[in-house]
């Protein structure tokens, strides 16, 4: 086997194995690696050509190689243009913190923040959520069939898991001292989760971490009431 050829085995085997790695979420299709992974393949390809040239897989495979270039600069040029604030650097943190720059700012162009004034309702148990919440300060009370069970406050995320599904929420949240937040309809986050598969993927990990903790602090305050109870 000659070294063209080996170029163009291995060119194939890095096309396929990119378009495979971005078909099972691997990697993303907007970031450098998977314009890379195609430049490359059609660049080792186009070397094997020198052996057997043929004009029509030529043209192809410089095409590719300028369109991922192209990509590349694209890539590049946009993540030096798009700058974060504090604020919004901890939301993504916390909600999608995998995700690459073009992707949070186009997460974070759904919302906006708002003062919310004490009693405000936030989230009724039982109805669907309208939006998702992130309490940067403040506090909110949450309620279960009627009776208060716990408060949230600071970096707290209300709305993480019904807002993507649809279903309704399991507790009613209303702001019990004045706080101040950011939000997002949960339609628009239905919307563009449904259309970037990134996005989707990083907020249902990240929305299923923070149901879990929700879960684990919500035992840890039952045992403490049933030691209180009993007099442990």
């Amino acid at each position: 086997m000659t070294l063209y050829q080996l170029c163009g085995y291995a060119g194939v085997a890095f096309y396929i194995g990119s378009y495979a790695a971005l078909q099972f979420g691997l990697i993303g299709g907007r970031g450098y690696l998977y314009a890379f992974l195609n430049m490359l393949a059609a660049s080792l390809v186009l070397i094997s050509l020198a052996e057997a040239f043929n004009l029509f897989s030529a043209i192809i495979q410089t095409t590719w190689i300028t369109i991922s270039v192209v990509g590349i600069t694209r890539a590049y040029l946009l993540h030096r243009v798009i700058r974060f604030s504090a604020d919004e650097q901890r939301i993504l943190a916390q909600i999608a913190p995998g995700l690459d720059k073009p992707n949070g700012r186009q997460l974070l162009n759904l919302g906006s923040w708002v003062d919310g004034r004490h009693g405000t309702e936030l989230t009724r148990q039982a109805e669907a959520v309208s939006h998702f919440y992130w309490i940067k300060s403040g506090q909110v009370a949450v309620h279960v069939g009627g009776q208060r069970v716990t408060e949230m406050g600071e970096g707290a995320v209300l709305g993480e898991v019904t807002a993507l599904t649809g279903a309704p929420a399991t507790a009613t949240v209303t702001v019990d001292q004045s706080a101040h937040y950011f939000c997002i309809p949960a339609t628009s986050l239905r919307d563009l989760a449904a259309r970037n598969a990134e996005i989707r993927a990083e907020l249902q990990h990240a929305f299923t971490a923070e149901m879990r903790n929700k879960l684990e602090e919500s035992n840890m305050r039952m045992v403490a009431v049933r030691e209180r109870a009993s007099g442990g």
